[in-house]
């Protein structure tokens, strides 16, 4: 995120999605300690799509896992 904020990108502009109820409820704390103006999706990122359709200039997708197979399945939201 701080390196999109560097490049110009207005943080308004971007959406983070977090599956984790732990991951999100930190992100939310921190989001409000920087006082960030960051939206964020709980939930998975196929749903995040499903609900918020629509075009979208960027998608960084951080899968913390391998993009083909393996747990979480990374490869299934992006179908």
């Amino acid at each position: 995120l701080n390196e999109m904020l560097a490049h110009g990108v207005d943080p308004q502009n971007v959406w983070a999605v977090e599956s984790s109820e732990a991951e999100f409820t930190a992100a939310l704390t921190q989001l409000e300690r920087t006082g960030t103006p960051l939206k964020v999706h709980r939930g998975g990122l196929a749903e995040f799509f499903d609900l918020f359709a629509g075009t979208f200039d960027i998608i960084y997708y951080d899968a913390c896992g391998p993009f083909v197979g393996g747990k979480p399945s990374t490869l299934n939201p992006l179908l």
